[in-house]
C-alpha cells in the first residue's frame, strides 16, 4: 500500500518558541548599536569646494602640450579646467595663429621691473622673429634689469644676442642654438647669472616652475627695493 505524502509541515523557526528568542535578540542587538564599528567616512569636496591656481597671463602667452595617460594608469588620476584671465586689450589666439595687433610694439620696456619671456615651442618661435621682442630683450639686458626665461623662451635671447658669456638652461633642444650663441648650457632645474651687469634666470620646462618662479621673486624684490 502507498500512504498520501502528508501536508506542509512548520519549520523550526516558525515555531513560537524560536520566534520569540530571535525578537529577544533582535531587541538586545538593538541596545548595543552604540558598540559597533561605523563604516569608514570618505570627504568628497563638491564642486563649490575645488579651488585651482589661476594665472593672469596672456592666453598667447604660452601653450603647452596635453598629457596623455594611459588607460591603466589612469586610475586615481584628477582631470580639470585651467582657467587662463585675459587681460584686457590683449588679443586671444589659438596655437599657430599670428597677432596682427602690434602688442609688443606699443610696450616701453622702461615701465617693468622684470622681464619674463614664456615658453611654448610656437610661440617661442614666432616671437624670436619679431624685431620689437628682440628689441625688448636688448633693452632689459643693457639696462641691467633681470630677465627670465623658460623652456623655449631662450630662444628669444639668442636672436638677442645676449647669451654669449652667460651661464643658462632651457629646453633641451635648444642647447646646440645657446652653445653656438656663446652661451654656456647646463641641464639644471633653474639657473641664475649674475655676469656682465644683469640678472638671468632660465628653467628647462613647466616641471621646474617651482624653482624658477622662486628665483623670479628673489629678482623682484631686489629690483624693486
Amino acid at each position: 500500500m502507498i500512504r498520501a505524502a502528508a501536508g506542509p509541515t512548520a519549520a523550526s523557526a516558525d515555531d513560537g518558541t524560536t520566534t520569540a528568542r530571535l525578537v529577544t535578540a533582535l531587541r538586545d542587538l538593538a541596545r548595543h548599536t552604540d558598540m559597533l564599528r561605523p563604516e569608514a567616512q570618505v570627504a568628497v569636496p563638491g564642486p563649490g569646494e575645488l579651488r585651482l591656481p589661476q594665472v593672469c597671463l596672456p592666453r598667447d602667452a604660452y601653450f603647452s602640450a596635453m598629457e596623455g595617460v594611459p588607460l591603466d594608469k589612469a586610475a586615481g588620476r584628477t582631470a580639470a579646467e585651467i582657467i587662463t584671465l585675459c587681460p584686457p586689450g590683449i588679443p586671444v589666439v589659438l596655437p599657430g595663429e599670428q597677432l596682427t595687433e602690434p602688442v609688443l610694439a606699443d610696450v616701453d620696456p622702461s615701465a617693468y621691473d622684470l622681464l619674463l619671456v614664456p615658453g611654448g615651442t610656437l610661440n617661442a618661435d614666432a616671437l624670436r622673429g619679431q624685431d620689437a621682442a628682440t628689441g625688448i630683450v636688448r633693452s632689459f639686458a643693457s639696462s641691467g634689469r633681470p630677465v627670465a626665461a623658460i623652456c623655449h623662451g631662450p630662444w628669444a635671447l639668442v636672436e638677442a644676442d645676449v647669451v654669449a658669456g652667460k651661464k643658462l638652461t632651457s629646453y633641451s633642444s635648444l642647447k646646440t642654438d645657446i652653445r653656438n650663441a656663446g652661451g654656456e648650457w647646463t641641464d639644471e632645474p633653474v639657473v641664475t647669472d649674475d655676469a656682465q651687469g644683469w640678472t638671468l634666470i632660465t628653467s628647462r620646462n613647466p616641471g621646474d616652475l617651482q624653482p624658477f618662479l622662486r628665483e623670479v621673486e628673489s629678482a623682484l624684490a631686489v629690483t624693486t627695493q
